[in-house]
C-alpha cells in the first residue's frame, strides 16, 4: 500500500487546476492580428479543436481547458451562438426569439472566461441584438475582459462598445467603418457618448487607441486626464483636434509613454504644460511647424526615443527656422526620427535636398533610424546627399526616403547612382536597410571593378531605376556588394510600385537577383 502512495500524490499534483491551466495555456491561440497568414489561421483553428477535445476528455480537464479555449475570441459570434435564438439568416446574425433563461445562464458562464476579444468588420449582426443584450445584461457582459479590439465596425453597432466596456479593461482599440452617409454624420455625436463611458467605466486603461473614423470632440479630450494609468494614447482621426485645453490635460498623464496626435492646433499660442510628458518615449504629431515647436519646448522631454512628425506647410516652404528650433529642444535620447511634410493646397512647392533636411537635424547625434516623407515632390536626393548622411551618422541602421505616390518627383534632377551603393557598402558598416524611390543605373562599372567589401545589408529597396542597363547587370553588382539581402522581403516592398514614364520597376532587378542566386546554388550543388 505504501508503494502506491507516491503515485497517488503525483496524480493529485497533476490534477490541480493551476497546473492544468499552465499546461493547457501552451495551446493558447492568443488574439488574432490583421497580418495573420492563412497558415496562422489554420494553426489557431487546430489549437482550438485540441482544447475543445481536451475539455471533453474528463471532468478534471474540463474547466482548465475551457478557460484557455475561451480566453481569447476572434469575434463575438461564438459567445452569442450559445443562445439558441441567435441564428444566421440571409448572411446576417440575429435573435429569432426571446432569450431563454437557460441560454442566458450558459452565455454568462463562458463570458466570465473571456480575457481578450477582437471584433473586426465583416460579421453582419442585426443592431437589434445589441439593444436586446443591453436590456438583458445586468452589469458587465464580460466582467474579466482585459483587451478589447473593435475595428471598423458599422456605426449602428456602437451599443456593442457599451456592452463590452468593463472596469477590468487594460487595453482598448476602437474604430468605426468609413461612412459618408447619415450614419457617418452622426459619428461625432456617438463619440461624445462613448468617451465619457470609457473614462468612467474603464478608468484603469493603460492603452487607448482611437483610430481613424473615431472623431473625438475637442471638448471631450480633457476628460482623458482621468485615465491616470494610461501609458499609450493614440488619437488617429484627422477630425480629432487637440487644442490647448486638451493638450494641457494630456500633459498631466504622468504614466504616458506613447502619444499620437493626428491634428494639433494651438494656433501659435504658448501653452503651460504639466510634467507628465517629460517621460514620453514615442511621439507622433501632425501640425503646423509653430505648434509642434510649442509642444516640444513645453514638454521638456528627457527620455524621448522616437520622434515622428508630419509638418503642415501652408505656403509650401520648408520651415527651416522653426524646425531647427524644435530639433534643438530634443534630448540626445532620440534614436528614431521621421519627418514628413504636408503642403496643403500648394501643388508645386519648391524642392529641397536631403542634405538641407539633414543640416536641420544635425544636433541629434545618436540617430540610428532616419525616415523622410517626400510629400509633394519636396525632397530630392543625390549621391552628394548620401555622403552628407553617412558623414553625420556613420553608425546609422536604417534610412528611408518615401514620397507621395500620386505626385512623382521631377526625374531631371540628380538621383542616387552606383556611387551611393559604394558608399553604403564601404562607409556605413551597421546599416541594415536602405530605401528610396529612384536609382540611376545609366552608368555602372564592370563587375571586375566592383570591390570585394560585402556588407551584411538586409534590405535595399528602390521602386524604379533609370537608364537602359539590363536588370541582370544591376543584379550582378548588387549581389557582389550585398550578398545577404533578404530578396523576398524586398520584393514584397517593391511590388507596391506602379509603372512611371521614363523608368522601369525595381522588381525586375529583384527577379534577376533571384535567378542569379538560383544559378549559383545549382552550380555549387553540381
Amino acid at each position: 500500500m505504501s508503494a502506491l502512495c507516491p503515485v497517488s500524490m503525483a496524480h493529485q499534483v497533476l490534477f490541480t487546476q493551476e497546473l492544468l491551466e499552465a499546461i493547457f495555456s501552451q495551446l493558447s491561440t492568443g488574439m488574432q492580428h490583421p497580418d495573420d497568414t492563412p497558415e496562422d489561421v489554420q494553426e489557431r483553428a487546430e489549437l482550438r479543436r485540441t482544447l475543445a477535445r481536451a475539455a471533453r476528455v474528463c471532468q478534471t480537464f474540463r474547466e482548465a481547458a475551457l478557460n484557455v479555449l475561451w480566453c481569447a475570441l476572434d469575434n463575438i459570434v461564438p459567445l452569442l451562438r450559445l443562445l439558441p435564438e441567435f441564428q444566421e439568416r440571409e448572411s446576417e446574425w440575429m435573435l429569432t426569439d426571446a432569450i431563454t433563461e437557460e441560454g442566458w445562464t450558459r452565455l454568462l458562464l463562458h463570458a466570465r472566461r473571456i480575457r481578450g476579444l477582437c471584433h473586426y468588420r465583416g460579421t453582419a449582426i442585426d443592431p437589434g441584438v445589441w439593444a436586446m443584450l443591453l436590456t438583458r445584461s445586468e452589469g458587465h457582459l464580460m466582467p474579466r475582459l482585459r483587451v478589447l479590439d473593435i475595428s471598423e465596425i458599422p456605426i449602428p453597432d456602437f451599443p456593442f462598445v457599451l456592452l463590452t466596456l468593463c472596469p477590468s479593461l487594460s487595453e482598448l482599440y476602437l474604430s468605426f467603418q468609413d461612412d459618408s452617409g447619415p450614419n457617418g454624420r452622426a459619428l461625432p455625436s456617438i463619440a461624445a457618448i462613448l468617451i465619457p463611458s470609457i473614462v468612467q467605466i474603464a478608468s484603469d486603461l493603460t492603452i487607448l487607441y482611437l483610430d481613424e473614423h473615431f472623431p473625438v470632440p475637442s471638448e471631450s479630450i480633457a476628460s482623458l486626464e482621468r485615465l491616470s494609468r494610461l501609458k499609450e494614447l493614440k488619437l488617429c482621426d484627422p477630425e480629432t483636434t487637440v487644442c490647448a485645453v486638451g493638450l494641457r490635460a494630456i500633459s498631466r498623464l504622468e504614466s504616458l509613454r506613447v502619444l499620437s496626435i493626428e491634428d494639433l492646433r494651438l494656433y501659435g499660442a504658448n501653452v503651460e504644460l504639466a510634467d507628465g510628458l517629460k517621460s514620453l518615449e514615442t511621439l507622433y504629431v501632425h501640425g503646423s511647424p509653430g505648434d509642434i515647436r510649442i509642444l516640444v519646448q513645453g514638454s521638456r522631454f528627457v527620455a524621448l526615443k522616437h520622434f515622428d512628425i508630419m509638418v503642415h506647410c501652408e505656403d509650401g516652404i520648408l520651415p527651416a527656422e522653426s524646425l531647427a528650433s524644435t530639433v534643438s529642444s530634443l534630448p540626445q535620447t532620440v534614436h528614431k526620427l521621421r519627418l514628413g511634410f504636408c503642403d496643403g493646397d500648394n501643388t508645386n512647392p519648391p524642392s529641397c535636398s536631403v542634405a538641407d533636411i539633414l543640416q536641420l537635424v544635425q544636433p541629434l547625434k545618436e540617430l540610428t533610424h532616419i525616415s523622410l516623407d517626400n510629400g509633394m515632390r519636396r525632397i530630392t536626393m543625390s549621391d552628394a546627399d548620401i555622403k552628407v548622411l553617412f558623414d553625420q551618422w556613420p553608425r546609422l541602421h536604417h534610412f528611408t526616403l518615401d514620397e507621395d505616390k500620386d505626385r512623382p518627383r521631377d526625374l531631371s534632377v540628380s538621383q542616387p547612382t552606383y556611387a551611393t551603393l559604394l558608399d553604403i557598402a564601404t562607409r556605413c558598416p551597421d546599416l541594415e536597410s536602405f530605401a528610396a524611390t529612384y536609382f540611376d543605373a545609366t552608368s555602372l562599372p564592370a563587375t571586375v571593378d566592383v570591390p570585394a567589401v560585402p556588407r551584411h545589408l538586409r534590405s535595399l529597396v528602390f521602386e524604379y531605376f533609370l537608364g537602359d542597363t539590363p536588370p541582370e547587370s544591376i543584379a550582378r553588382i548588387i549581389h557582389l556588394l550585398f550578398p545577404s539581402l533578404d530578396i523576398e522581403h524586398d520584393a514584397a516592398l517593391a511590388a507596391a510600385a506602379s509603372p512611371r514614364p521614363g523608368t522601369r520597376l525595381w522588381s525586375l532587378v529583384l527577379d534577376a537577383l533571384k535567378t542569379l542566386r538560383a544559378q549559383e546554388r545549382g552550380a555549387s550543388g553540381v
